[in-house]
């Protein structure tokens, strides 16, 4: 679960037969192992009225294949999932509330003031892969008073 951006160019044409690139920012993705947690991102897609996927990820370092059950939602309909999914949340509950923060005010911030955002809170930029077992670390007070400063930092930076 994080966030992220896509960027697409399709091969098609517009009016006057140039390439329409097209930008599309999806800011939360919940994606965990299938056998791990496949309830929860079924509830999800359900609740949302949206399709659960499974695929296979293949990386590089160390070689090895993942299979991942995700679902894929735009806009403010994301934010719907993650409040759906939360009761069923153990891994990812903190991750997930922090998103909630962050994107409580706007759907699609900016990348740069997002990411200035996320440097404050955590020192340094981090992919939600790197920020899950940071998050999952801290003690329940430190990590009530980073959910106050995230706040701040969104009301600041992200409205």
């Amino acid at each position: 679960m994080g966030w992220g951006r896509f960027i697409a160019r399709r091969d098609r044409t517009d009016k006057e037969y140039r390439y329409a690139y097209r930008y599309h920012e999806p800011y939360i993705a919940i994606g965990m192992s299938e056998g791990e947690s496949r309830a929860t991102v079924d509830e999800g897609a359900r609740l949302m009225l949206t399709t659960a996927f499974t695929q296979e990820r293949k990386y590089k370092e160390p070689p090895h294949i993942e299979i991942v059950r995700f679902t894929r939602v735009d806009g403010t309909a994301a934010l719907g999932v993650m409040e759906y999914c939360l009761p069923y949340f153990v891994k990812y509950r903190r991750m997930a509330t922090m998103c909630l923060t962050l994107f409580k005010h706007r759907a699609n911030p900016r990348s740069e003031a997002f990411q200035k955002v996320i440097t404050q809170l955590l020192g340094k930029y981090l992919t939600a892969k790197e920020a899950n077992p940071v998050l999952l670390k801290m003690t329940n007070d430190f990590f009530e008073a980073l959910i106050k400063m995230a706040e701040k930092l969104a009301q600041q930076y992200l409205t």
